[in-house]
């Protein structure tokens, strides 16, 4: 990849408006059922699919957790029992935003959508259980829909899929109050590239397949160089894991594609429903 500095104009344009384009050239991404998840969706796995799940709960996934403890300036150890099930705990989800990091296609993306399922389940008790919901954002061009905007609400979790936070704000937001209201799982607004969006207190979880925190946080050329100040808004605002390994499910391992197997329920359903008007 060619370095900011030695990119033309064009380049700089294509980079900048590259959500866009993707936005057109995948028209999927603005479907509301690509983003909108009810707790019985059947492309999400269960989560004693899991190996060995039923025996260790949350320990059973290789995970290795840290986060940045404000008093005593310094990252400490963590685990994911810890943060879900430890109400007292520092980093406890309805404190802090969970990231996951780690390579590709090592089942990150799968296993934030399981927890999210699960605080959904557990937070909206008010609410039937086939219209308790989280949302999968991959980029912030989707927060424009009036339709998404519409589900966030309170206690209706949120995950940001690979979304590069620092490139998401509008080039006039003022970095640390976007970085504080997006991490912080508190009511908040973010003046995003595209708009405005109001973000309801809920659980948040980010994955990404970048390492380097820096560069995941890096800020668009035109809004300056990330500072101290800024990370040090995220770090008190989020927690940490990084995948040791795949945290495929049962499911998963075998090659069994959830995401197929739901879109052949909703043909086998639309079909009987053309069956029945005679056509």
């Amino acid at each position: 990849m060619v370095p900011d500095k030695e990119r033309s104009t064009f380049e700089r344009a294509l980079v900048s408006g590259w959500s866009s384009i993707n936005e057109i050239l995948d028209q999927k991404a603005s479907k509301l059922d690509m983003i909108l998840y009810y707790v019985h969706d059947a492309r999400i796995p269960r989560i004693d699919s899991y190996p060995q799940f039923v025996e260790e709960g949350l320990d059973c996934f290789a995970l290795e957790g840290s986060y940045y403890d404000v008093d005593r300036k310094c990252m400490l150890p963590c685990t994911l029992k810890q943060v879900m099930s430890d109400a007292t705990h520092p980093a406890h989800y309805s404190r802090r935003s969970l990231v996951f990091t780690g390579e590709t296609r090592d089942g990150k993306t799968f296993l934030a959508r399981v927890l999210a399922r699960r605080l959904a389940v557990m937070h909206q008790r008010e609410t039937n259980m086939q219209l308790r919901k989280f949302l999968v954002v991959r980029g912030v061009e989707q927060l424009k829909s009036e339709a998404v905007q519409a589900h966030l609400e309170p206690q209706v979790p949120v995950v940001f899929d690979d979304l590069m936070p620092g490139k998401a704000m509008h080039v006039n937001a003022e970095p640390t109050s976007f970085l504080k209201n997006l991490f912080e799982p508190v009511s908040g607004e973010l003046y995003c590239r595209y708009t405005c969006a109001q973000l309801a207190p809920a659980p948040r979880l980010f994955t990404t397949n970048e390492g380097d925190m820096d560069k995941w946080l890096a800020l668009r050329s035109e809004s300056g160089e990330l500072t101290k100040a800024h990370k040090d808004a995220v770090m008190a605002r989020a927690v940490f894991f990084k995948t040791l390994g795949r945290l495929y499910s049962e499911a998963q391992s075998a090659g069994s594609n959830l995401e197929s197997a739901a879109e052949n329920m909703l043909a086998q359903c639309e079909l009987a429903k053309c069956t029945r008007w005679g056509f």
